[in-house]
């Protein structure tokens, strides 16, 4: 049933008379009386007593008045309800994540959310250090490995670590072992994840790099200081001099995701989504 006929018919018991209805409506007085016509042929009853002093409400007419009071107010009740959640709606995204990723993961996927959400503003903070950030209020999503610390991470995807070396030829080959990585200089990047598979103390020499990006690193193996092992999400763009070769045995870390899954903000919540989907 068209809420216009229900109010229509609160009108014509509030004005008594169609052209006091349909100088609200903006309508004929014909047109009002159409409507109070087709009311009654839709219920199947009749609802108003017409005379030559005005309009009334027929006794069936009286008993259904508070039923069509009441469907009325809960419209009300809905659109300011839903006004009241779309003024709530949070259209901004805060990310946090490691440097190889922002550089190499994140554009692409933000390119195709942003097609999908245009008027979400996203703001993305590249640290290597976020335990807490969640909790915090500091973003509403970290993409990261399972280091950080969250019993609410969720693994996503898997990335290798590659060994990145000089390309001269005592690196002909295409994959080398952790052994034959022992006799060269070692260039340490900040890469918790790897304390678990090197014993540094059997490399040749440690040169430690604290950086939350690896070009100066790269650059250090370019100009053969020594040889370094970096995630492949970091290095899809080797400058000349410079090239990755598998490790044997392989490296991976698992690149994961943490937000609030009790109270994500609609934003957020539509990224997450729209990451799983990707990756997927």
């Amino acid at each position: 049933m068209d809420t216009i006929k229900i109010r229509t018919f609160l009108l014509i018991e509030k004005y008594k008379k169609f052209s006091k209805v349909a100088e609200e409506f903006s309508y004929t007085p014909s047109a009002i009386s159409h409507i109070a016509d087709s009311l009654e042929d839709e219920l199947g009853i009749k609802l108003f007593n017409r005379t030559n002093k005005g309009i009334n409400l027929t006794t069936e007419g009286y008993k259904l008045y508070d039923k069509f009071l009441s469907i009325i107010n809960a419209e009300e009740a809905l659109f300011n309800a839903t006004s009241s959640l779309i003024k709530q709606k949070d259209y901004s995204l805060r990310i946090g994540t490691y440097s190889s990723i922002a550089h190499h993961f994140l554009p692409s996927l933000l390119q195709s959310f942003k097609k999908s959400y245009p008027t979400v503003k996203t703001t993305i903070t590249v640290d290597d250090y976020m335990q807490n950030w969640i909790e915090k209020g500091k973003v509403d999503v970290i993409l990261a490995d399972q280091l950080i610390g969250s019993d609410a991470w969720q693994p996503l995807m898997d990335d290798e670590y590659v060994a990145v070396v000089p390309k001269i030829e005592a690196f002909s080959k295409k994959e080398i072992t952790t052994e034959e990585l022992y006799t060269h200089t070692f260039i340490k990047p900040d890469e918790a994840n790897l304390n678990n598979y090197l014993d540094y103390s059997k490399f040749r020499d440690v040169i430690e790099v604290k950086s939350i990006e690896n070009n100066s690193i790269i650059y250090m193996v370019k100009e053969n200081l020594g040889i370094t092992i970096l995630p492949k999400l970091s290095i899809k763009s080797l400058p000349p001099g410079v090239k990755a070769l598998k490790l044997n045995p392989k490296i991976t870390r698992t690149i994961g995701i943490v937000y609030d899954t009790q109270h994500p903000t609609w934003a957020c919540e539509r990224f997450v989504r729209h990451i799983k989907k990707e990756i997927k």
